[in-house]
């Protein structure tokens, strides 16, 4: 028996873009309809910030190249976009 995996959809968008899995769904979320990014890089002293633990640890190994990171999450007004 064939398991396939359920396409995930934004029930805020009216377009049906489907999404990649939970991670990614929720990233979009915070983003876009949230306008919320609690994951400062630390190494970019918190001057750039992210949606998501995953788009954080994908930005500190692509950019400064560390691949072990310690995630601190930050909800503060800083965290809301145009805060």
């Amino acid at each position: 028996m064939e398991t396939s995996q359920q396409q995930l959809h934004c029930p805020m968008c009216m377009e049906r873009v489907p999404f990649m899995g939970e991670a990614a769904l929720r990233s979009h979320l915070a983003l876009v309809h949230y306008h919320c990014l609690p994951y400062p890089c630390t190494l970019c002293l918190g001057a750039v910030r992210f949606p998501s633990e995953s788009d954080l640890c994908h930005h500190v190994e692509c950019q400064h190249g560390v691949l072990e990171y310690r995630v601190g999450f930050q909800f503060t007004n800083a965290a809301m976009i145009g805060s």
